[in-house]
């Protein structure tokens, strides 16, 4: 039988706790970062009227859209949208652009170096053209696929879009003013 005495235990417990890699003491992991909750979208877009109801006025011109999204889990988000559009033309028309939109990514988390989407928005524009007094009102359904992805670090996003629209005045039936959009612009999330 082997005796050891309590001099000698100390030294072979303190070799045997320092070859244990079980009882090494190790610095605890950080924790993963919170993911974000919000995100600004800012954007030059382009859009084209297939059917142009307004007379003098070009059926394409350009705009920039801002949206604040709310991002609710990471594949789904509430946004609020803004824009402003211009046809220009001997009677140039104005555009402002506002509503909702709801936006569902589709291809890989958010971690991935491309994140595909489809949003759907309600919108409301109201035209204002010059040579007329007053404004008009349309209201906008429009579906959008796009993508999230980054150049060099700079966070992008191209949309493709096409918007159901009815231009309505008090005077005049419902006109068409669907449109189609390209949207190309910075997205920044905290």
């Amino acid at each position: 039988m082997l005796k050891v005495r309590s001099a000698q235990a100390l030294p072979l417990l303190l070799a045997l706790a320092a070859a244990s890699p079980a009882l090494a003491q190790t610095a605890p992991e950080p924790a993963p970062a919170p993911a974000p909750t919000r995100a600004l979208k800012v954007g030059l877009c382009a859009q084209w009227l297939p059917s142009n109801p307004f007379a003098g006025a070009a059926a394409a011109g350009p705009g920039v859209i801002a949206v604040y999204e709310f991002l609710l889990t990471p594949r789904f988000a509430l946004g609020l949208e803004l824009g402003l559009r211009g046809l220009f033309g001997e009677s140039a028309v104005t555009q402002v652009v506002y509503g909702a939109v709801l936006k569902h990514a589709v291809g890989p988390g958010p971690g991935a170096p491309l994140r595909p989407y489809l949003q759907y928005g309600l919108l409301q524009q109201i035209s204002r053209q010059s040579g007329h007094d007053g404004a008009a009102v349309a209201y906008d359904a429009g579906l959008t696929a796009g993508a999230d992805f980054a150049v060099s670090s700079a966070p992008l996003f191209l949309e493709a879009a096409f918007h159901f629209s009815h231009l309505s005045a008090l005077d005049r039936l419902p006109l068409s003013a669907s449109y189609a959009e390209v949207v190309l612009g910075g997205r920044f999330s905290w």
